[in-house]
């Protein structure tokens, strides 16, 4: 069984869900225009919330990277990668397939890694 934790940040409406074994179980939308600064920690708190009491384990992470809001984005990659060293999925809007997967990357890799999503973000 896979479970994973969504994000979507890269438009208006922020979101976040969980599935396990590619069923939607947990589902979390803010309708209310750009707010995910604050929206998004409430979300994913709910949804590691309903993770624990259910007794699964987390086993990756999906992000949305783009084409979006530059700050959204910013904020939906910031909260994945909180998430290591488990593994990261982003993905584009635009493409079916993640652009790459991440696992337990180290801490000196990581400023690299944000800075190349966040110059392929700005580049959307």
């Amino acid at each position: 069984m896979s479970c994973i934790l969504h994000i979507e940040t890269s438009t208006s409406v922020c979101s976040v869900s969980v599935s396990e074994d590619g069923l939607s179980i947990f589902s979390k939308e803010d309708h209310n225009g750009p707010s995910h600064a604050v929206s998004l920690g409430v979300f994913v708190d709910e949804a590691l919330s309903f993770v624990d009491s259910h007794a699964m384990m987390l086993d990756a992470v999906a992000v949305s990277c783009g084409p979006g809001s530059y700050t959204g984005l910013r904020i939906g990659v910031s909260k994945a990668i909180l998430f290591m060293p488990i593994f990261l999925l982003f993905f584009s809007k635009n493409q079916s397939l993640p652009y790459f997967l991440l696992s337990k990357i180290t801490f000196v890799n990581i400023f690299t890694i944000i800075l190349q999503i966040l110059l392929r973000i700005k580049s959307n």
